[in-house]
């Protein structure tokens, strides 16, 4: 008799409705940054042995499966009264909600494949983006343009000063920090 837990939380088979609080949706995490792993147990919770079927017994399908991967496989077999664990990682490769299913095959005579939904939320990274005047500058641009303000052209020593306005815009999902540290040289800032 197979049972699935995660987050010591039973999951229905069937479930299509992921929740935190069984570790079925995984939460949020950049595209390309870091992946977030889950571990899940199945339990016999019959007395003969529970046969997990196929050469890999967990296996993610639909739309996003590419983005969830099995990185550990649980035990071909389960004896009566005994677990094994599985964990599945989350390393989403777009943007938005991803979801995929598990399936588990086994031989619970009246369980069949053991099916649940799970997924996930991914956030493009911060991307930071500056400009001048309404121009563009480019990221490590070293050559002074009084169009995107970069060159403040000439001033008298002790004369007005020349106010330049810059605008940092954070085109990703994700929070932008930083440090700022100006220093002037020369007629530019660096």
């Amino acid at each position: 008799e197979i049972s699935v837990q995660g987050y010591g939380q039973d999951i229905l088979n069937g479930d299509t409705t992921p929740s935190t609080a069984d570790d079925t949706d995984f939460g949020s995490t950049q595209v390309g940054g870091g992946p977030l792993e889950k571990p899940f147990t199945i339990r016999n919770t019959g007395e003969t042995t529970l046969l997990l079927t196929s050469t890999n017994p967990v296996e993610i399908t639909g739309d996003a499966a590419g983005d969830f991967t099995v990185t550990t496989q649980p035990s071909a077999s389960i004896g009566g009264g005994q677990s094994s664990t599985f964990f599945i990682e989350f390393a989403p490769s777009a943007s938005g909600l991803r979801e995929a299913t598990v399936e588990i095959a086994n031989n619970d005579s009246d369980e069949g494949n053991f099916t649940f939904a799970i997924k996930g939320n991914a956030q493009e990274p911060q991307e930071i983006a500056v400009s001048g005047n309404g121009v563009d500058i480019l990221a490590g641009d070293n050559t002074p343009s009084t169009t995107d303000g970069t060159d403040f052209g000439g001033a008298v020593v002790g004369g007005s000063s020349v106010p330049i306005t810059y605008t940092i815009e954070n085109s990703g999902e994700v929070q932008l920090n930083f440090n700022v540290e100006n220093t002037i040289e020369t007629g530019r800032v660096n």
